[in-house]
């Protein structure tokens, strides 16, 4: 199950799109009590994740301010063990079969995963049982001339804010590195 918003909205009986134009976005999921039944058991039972996605356009990359990227900011979580994670991802929108190249992103932080075509890093967990919330949080920027997102997060149950200590840094910039605590990656 998911909400979204997929750029479509029905306006007297007309399908018209839109979009939004911003450098930050941000949501937030309550958990007040949750169970899981995986019916294709085709992921680890118990688990589940929530994301914030967005895309990016006119990105500079190697110099050229033509690439699109879809980007990820993902929580994992276990009913069974109770463990929150993080994770973020980049996908080439511009590339039809999705290629991003090793050099792509310059700076990032968390544990990088070797995968294919996309940009995949894995940061801190929690244990926490519900009740909870979480916010997710994904802002673009420049620095030295290069695009930066970066993928943070508040947890407020543990005192963990986006804007202070807990955030997972993931600099990806627009191809040169950023650096903080607040997940900021480089492509």
């Amino acid at each position: 199950m998911g909400i979204g918003f997929f750029g479509l909205e029905n306006v007297s009986g007309k399908l018209v799109g839109s979009n939004y134009y911003a450098s930050s976005f941000e949501a937030t999921v309550n958990i007040t009590n949750l169970s899981v039944f995986n019916l294709a058991n085709d992921a680890p039972p118990y688990s589940l994740t929530f994301q914030l996605n967005t895309v990016t356009a006119n990105t500079t990359l190697f110099g050229q301010s033509k690439y699109t990227f879809w980007t990820q900011n993902v929580i994992t979580y276990s009913v069974r063990t109770h463990d929150l994670g993080f994770e973020d991802n980049i996908w080439n929108f511009s590339s039809t079969a999705a290629y991003l190249s090793s050099n792509a992103i310059l700076n990032s932080t968390g544990q990088v995963y070797p995968y294919p075509g996309v940009h995949i890093a894995i940061g801190p967990s929690y244990l926490i049982k519900p009740p909870f919330s979480v916010t997710l949080y994904l802002n673009t920027s420049e620095i030295d001339g290069n695009n930066v997102v970066y993928f943070n997060y508040s947890i407020p149950q543990l005192g963990v804010n986006a804007h202070t200590t807990g955030s997972h840094s993931t600099p990806h910039t627009g191809c040169r590195q950023a650096t903080g605590h607040h997940r900021p990656t480089s492509w």
